[in-house]
């Protein structure tokens, strides 16, 4: 990255706890600080959301939003409308940082390497390069490249400006680093590439290959590398020893099922896993903590199962409740909306939506007081299921609470409409829940009913969050 002769690519393969995250973030701040522009993403919102050091630049999108891919297996950019926000931020971009991209399938990233590719093609003169002329080909390969610029002791310290990368049309400022150009482009693209993966999780959700299985470039082009040592230090207040051996006893466990070996500890872990969650306290909806562990599940209906239980047991308690219920129409109908369930049920197959049809609210809301015998208001554990606001970490897959919704409950206990001007659910990530003071978009969002539509059929309109105290099995494997 420093040389930036051609683009550097890594694949780095870690387990939990040797330091993947933390050198991702490192990386993109050195990036940040050198001049470079650097972007992240990750197949899914709750890894995305776990990027993030505050007070910096260091964010990610999630794959989809970054590249506006769609769930058709076609993409929203257009290369050629250079004035558009995400076009402009991936030919600005020099370096790309992939987070849990195992979990990425194949057709996410032809995806991606169609749109890097044509982005390439479309060079243009960049700081410090010699212009060429219109219609001309690019400086050779072979061009001795421009030596580095010499730069003040201030470089690279300063703030950097909104969004956390600079801007291409601005000159050099003392106090601002100096802006990178790209490395020469290769079949790939002109961005340096650092993915990081864990190929012992499990395989894309779509049951589709992972992407490294559908391109033989990725083996060629790309050197590959392993973190191995355990990094994850056990904080002081859960005490030093023992929690560090247990810490360390588990990355042994794992690097142990990584090659196969059938191991005493690896037997021992597995017996321990299954006595822990059979365990009285736990094993059942009804009798297990609220605040405590989140349960998981290979399908969705028994995840929506065990999220209901909860949910009946915190209204039950005095909890205020509301149900929304989602909305349905076809596309181009200008009549009301279906009330049939055998057209609704079409829809929800066409659609494919990660909404509820029948979504129930429960629990405290932030001003209200604790139960007896609690010290704080139970808010309740959600998930979005749509993209909010990327940018602020409000992706499809974030976890938070709510702090409040309107309206406050229906009419006895009929369901409200989502098409309800009053429906709205305040979201707050699970990290600013504790804070004194709380900033809107940054710590916490109103979200509204949206609108999910299969392509020239139907429409559901409902709120796009869900309950959190169960999760399936790719959602709770980025946690």
């Amino acid at each position: 990255l420093a040389a930036n002769p051609a683009p550097a690519r890594f694949v780095i393969q870690a387990s939990a706890g040797t330091g993947k995250s933390f050198l991702l973030e490192t990386i993109f701040l050195w990036c940040v600080v050198n001049g470079h522009v650097p972007q992240s993403c990750a197949p899914t919102g709750i890894a995305a959301a776990r990027i993030h050091v505050p007070r910096t630049p260091v964010r990610a999108y999630t794959l989809h939003y970054l590249f506006g891919l769609r769930g058709d297996g076609g993409s929203s950019v257009d290369v050629t409308k250079q004035d558009d926000e995400t076009t402009d931020r991936l030919k600005r971009m020099t370096v790309l940082l992939q987070d849990e991209f195992s979990m990425a399938d194949d057709e996410a990233w032809r995806q991606e390497r169609q749109i890097l590719g044509p982005l390439a093609a479309m060079r243009e003169d960049e700081p410090g390069e010699a212009p060429s002329p219109v219609g001309g080909p690019p400086p050779p390969r072979g061009a001795p490249e421009a030596g580095p610029q010499p730069r003040s002791e201030t470089d690279g310290l300063a703030a950097m400006p909104s969004g956390g990368t600079p801007r291409g049309d601005i000159a050099h400022q003392p106090g601002r680093p100096r802006q990178r150009k790209h490395p020469r482009e290769d079949r790939i693209g002109r961005p340096h590439m650092l993915i990081f993966v864990d190929f012992k999780q499990l395989p894309p959700a779509t049951g589709r290959p992972p992407f490294i299985a559908g391109d033989p470039d990725i083996v060629k082009r790309f050197e590959f590398r392993v973190l191995r040592q355990n990094r994850r230090v056990a904080p002081a207040e859960e005490g030093d020893g023992a929690k560090q051996t247990e810490l360390d006893e588990f990355h042994q466990v794992l690097d142990d099922v990584a090659h196969g070996r059938p191991s005493a500890r690896v037997r021992k872990f597995l017996v321990e896993a299954y006595v822990r969650g059979a365990a009285k306290g736990i094993s059942s909806a009804r009798r297990v903590p609220l605040d405590g562990p989140t349960a998981v599940f290979s399908k969705r209906a028994y995840r929506n199962r065990w999220n209901r239980r909860v949910l009946k047991r915190i209204a039950a308690r005095g909890g205020r409740r509301l149900k929304v219920r989602a909305q349905y129409k076809a596309r181009s109908s200008r009549a009301g909306w279906y009330k049939s369930k055998k057209n609704i049920a079409k829809i929800n197959r066409k659609v494919r939506s990660q909404c509820l049809p029948n979504l129930v609210l429960a629990g405290q809301w932030a001003k209200d007081a604790p139960w007896p015998g609690e010290d704080k208001p139970h808010l309740m554990r959600v998930m979005l299921v749509a993209n909010i606001d990327p940018p602020n970490r409000f992706a499809n897959g974030a976890t938070g609470r709510l702090l409040s919704w309107e309206p406050p409950a229906g009419r006895g206990r009929k369901p409200i409409p989502a098409h309800d001007d009053r429906v709205c659910a305040r979201f707050c990530h699970e990290a600013s829940v504790g804070q004194r003071v709380r900033m809107p978009g940054a710590d916490w969002v109103d979200v509204t009913a949206r609108m999910e539509s299969a392509p020239h059929e139907a429409t559901m309109v409902q709120l796009p969050v869900g309950p959190a105290y169960a999760l399936v099995l790719h959602l709770s494997a980025c946690e």
